[in-house]
């Protein structure tokens, strides 16, 4: 929501990236430098525009995909128009969430949500910088009218909070483990005492 306002966004996606096969499918522990094989997951999703909802909240995220790129290489993507990627890129966007909703995504930028040690654990998508923060884009010709490129002030303030969230996304997950290990600490104790004396 803050990104959104900052940047003039009309839209953002956040994607979690977790390690494959591990506790962290479970919102565990972090993927770090060796769970090269981690996987991203579509979490949340705003949009001043439309009132579609996203129904999914844990969907496998593409490898092809842009937040999929940004996820795996910790590099920022910048779009002025998502549908003239030129065909050496190494991602493409897919056109059928906007088909599904009735949108028409035109500028992107996608940045990785890093921890403290630099390590991926999401990415914040912002979709459609726009030249007003009260226009609606219902149309393709309001998306042509009052779609603007995110310009520098836009990436430095994303890119700020995306570091702040990637602190945030890493802290809530040790908290989960911390509860998780407290909870087996407990259990084990029971049946400790349970064994010595049923009664």
């Amino acid at each position: 929501t803050h990104a959104r306002s900052l940047t003039g966004a009309d839209g953002a996606s956040i994607y979690t990236r977790e390690a494959q096969g591990s506790a962290s499918a479970a919102g565990g522990r972090t993927p770090g430098a060796a769970d090269r094989d981690g996987v991203l997951y579509f979490r949340l999703w705003q949009n001043a525009s439309t009132t579609a909802t996203a129904n999914a909240q844990k969907t496998l995220v593409g490898e092809y995909s842009i937040a999929g790129y940004v996820a795996r290489s910790g590099e920022n993507v910048l779009l002025d128009d998502a549908y003239a990627i030129p065909e050496s890129a190494p991602y493409k966007f897919n056109p059928a969430s906007d088909r599904a909703i009735g949108y028409h995504t035109k500028s992107l930028l996608t940045l990785p949500l890093t921890n403290k040690g630099g390590e991926v654990v999401g990415v914040l998508q912002l979709i459609n910088r726009k030249d007003r923060p009260d226009v609606l884009l219902r149309t393709p010709a309001d998306v042509a009218a009052h779609v603007r490129p995110f310009d520098a002030r836009s990436r430095q303030l994303a890119q700020a909070l995306a570091g702040q969230a990637g602190v945030a996304i890493e802290n809530s997950m040790l908290y989960a483990d911390i509860e998780r290990l407290f909870e087996g600490f407990i259990k084990a104790s029971v049946q400790a005492i349970e064994a010595r004396d049923p009664t």
